[in-house]
């Protein structure tokens, strides 16, 4: 247990006035006052969950989540914490619902890849995180702990065969950058609060196959980041490369006696309770300048359970990745619906938007959610 406080949990309670996060929202001085006297095993605490939201005021669209776990115990320990954050970021999700997953590929035989006949796809991505059970998270590691996944992570990967036979780089070798080419983004401390960046580069490194379409980012924002790369609009493919990826890169990890972070209740464990449950985010970079200009885009991102971010290509103003909201109490196979739906919805607009039609009754016809 912490030790004696010099400051009443009313002198320590931040400052949170203009703050647009879920935790801004949730922590009240109430909940604050009694989460402070928590710690985990590890020793992470409430202070050290919420700083990152405390630094960091955001946006009101797309809301940030504004706090991350130090261990898998945070979950538990600050429930009546992140219980909250977890029913607003996850479209409701309660504390006593348990997560699903499905990864049977046969579900989506019927969604085929024709749903791009114009173009707009640049490319999408498949991820999703992978912690490995009993060592801190990366907001909250000791720098052996950080070395020790590396070790662990790597040698699971290094025993995936087929198409995901590959190599890892270290973030600090000399040839990590001339890996990290194309569509292969370079691992940097830029995007990283400051709790998880501790020590960089050490131990951090990026595995990428010998096709460079399926990638392990290591020790950045989770132990484990696996990513299925597709260039154009075959999203289906790229889920599919994730899918069996994914699986063997977990049945490698059990063969070396270690097991990856996951619950009935959560699902799979991540540093940010944005990531939970299937741990899935599927990003498709998509050009639609008219509808992303529109008055009511942000609108119809809400509606569809989507939200997109700009790109950072220079001078493409035009393009933006679009990512599934949600990650807990829904599966895999129904998240990947959920975009392949809203990416049709968002292309047909677009196309009226050309041809200088009205999208209102459209955006209309979606349910509200």
């Amino acid at each position: 247990m912490p030790g004696e406080r010099l400051y009443s949990a009313v002198d320590e309670y931040p400052d949170l006035e203009n703050h647009h996060s879920h935790m801004a929202h949730c922590l009240t001085e109430e909940v604050y006052r009694r989460m402070r006297e928590r710690e985990t095993a590890s020793g992470f605490s409430i202070d050290n969950a919420i700083q990152v939201g405390v630094d960091n005021p955001g946006d009101p669209y797309p809301m940030s989540v504004g706090c991350l776990a130090g261990d898998e115990e945070s979950y538990q320990v600050f429930a009546e914490f992140f219980d909250q954050i977890i029913e607003a970021r996850h479209n409701g999700f309660k504390p006593t619902n348990d997560h699903v997953s499905d990864i049977d590929l046969s579900k989506i035989s019927d969604l085929g890849d024709d749903y791009d006949d114009t173009n707009c796809i640049v490319s999408c991505r498949v991820r999703s995180v992978r912690n490995i059970k009993g060592f801190a998270l990366p907001p909250h590691c000791t720098r052996a702990e950080r070395r020790k996944v590396e070790r662990i992570a790597t040698d699971a990967l290094s025993k995936m065969t087929e198409d995901f036979k590959g190599r890892y780089h270290r973030v600090k070798d000399e040839d990590c950058d001339s890996a990290l080419s194309g569509s292969l983004e370079k691992l940097t401390p830029a995007a990283l609060p400051s709790c998880m960046s501790r020590d960089w580069p050490d131990a951090r490194g990026v595995w990428i196959n010998e096709k460079k379409n399926f990638v392990a980012e290591i020790n950045h924002k989770d132990h484990v980041n696996l990513m299925s790369i597709e260039k154009g609009g075959n999203l289906c493919k790229a889920f599919t490369r994730w899918c069996i990826g994914a699986d063997m890169f977990e049945k490698t990890l059990k063969e070396s006696g270690n097991d990856v972070m996951r619950n009935s209740h959560l699902g799979y464990i991540a540093s940010c309770p944005g990531g939970l449950g299937t741990g899935l985010r599927i990003e498709v970079r998509i050009r639609i300048p008219k509808l992303r200009r529109h008055f009511r885009f942000e609108e119809v991102l809400r509606r569809l359970r989507l939200e997109a971010r700009m790109t950072s290509e220079v001078g493409d103003d035009n393009t933006c990745d679009v990512i599934n909201l949600d990650s807990v109490g829904v599966s895999e196979v129904e998240l990947l619906r959920t975009v392949v739906d809203g990416i049709r919805f968002l292309i047909g607009c677009e196309r009226k938007l050309e041809e200088s039609g009205n999208i209102d009754r459209d955006i209309n016809s979606l349910q509200r959610k």
